[in-house]
């Protein structure tokens, strides 16, 4: 909260508004890596529960910036 509110100071709502977005996404993905590495770490050795968790992680943070980062439709094309 911190980060965010010398953010908003400095630089304004918008740029708030943008960090906290980024950060949310942020910790989507660092959820997913938590979880990978607790579900694979009684099964595998560390190396690979980590190259997995790490690379699913890769996987689901590039689908949610892919999400987040398509072009809206025109106001004309939504109807």
């Amino acid at each position: 909260m911190i980060l965010v509110s010398f953010t908003h100071q400095h630089d304004g709502a918008a740029a708030a508004s943008t960090f906290l977005r980024g950060l949310l996404t942020g910790l989507f993905s660092y959820s997913v890596f938590v979880l990978v590495v607790g579900v694979a770490i009684g099964s595998w050795s560390i190396a690979p529960t980590f190259v997995v968790a790490t690379l699913a992680t890769l996987a689901f943070h590039a689908g949610v910036w892919h999400f987040v980062k398509r072009p809206a439709l025109a106001p004309s094309l939504a109807q």
